[in-house]
């Protein structure tokens, strides 16, 4: 089972796999009000080099350099044209954050509400609806599923959204 909470603030955790999740609208620039210069930077020159379009639903799911105190991945995702973004968009980027979070098997997942510019909605609009589509992706039904190898069991126990 998944918790997810919601705070003003990331907490200072020495958590070995976490995940912070960002969003980016189609043509502008990267940006982050909670992460340090060269944070931005690292996503900034990995969204060049792979070419990522921020088109709707696409994800790019990043690993720090070693170095770099926790989280261990950022994970980008893109919500296509900052006009065009709706509630639905927001939830399915947070249904997408999880997915993400899973695949990289990391324990826990910080997802920042600030949105780029241009998207209509506010923090708390935002933080809502993407803890709703959070909350969607994390339902996990395996009553009836045969017995699941250790290692093959989902790692995420912790999702915040932050305003």
């Amino acid at each position: 089972m998944i918790t997810i909470h919601f705070a003003a603030q990331r907490a200072n955790t020495k958590e070995t796999f976490s995940a912070v999740a960002v969003f980016v609208a189609e043509n502008m620039a990267f940006s982050s009000p909670t992460m340090p210069k060269e944070g931005v930077d690292f996503v900034t020159q990995a969204l060049k080099a792979s070419q990522f379009k921020a088109s709707t639903g696409e994800v790019l799911t990043l690993v720090t350099p070693t170095k770099a105190p926790s989280p261990s991945h950022i994970l980008v995702i893109g919500l296509g044209k900052a006009s065009q973004v709706t509630a639905l968009t927001l939830q399915e980027a947070g249904a997408r954050a999880v997915a993400a979070a899973l695949a990289a098997k990391v324990t826990t997942l910080d997802i920042i509400a600030a949105q780029p510019k241009g998207v209509k909605f506010d923090n708390g609009t935002a933080a809502a609806n993407l803890g709703y589509g959070a909350r969607l992706r994390s339902y996990n039904f395996d009553k009836y599923k045969t017995k699941i190898k250790p290692e093959d069991k989902p790692k995420l126990t912790t999702v915040t959204i932050l305003t």
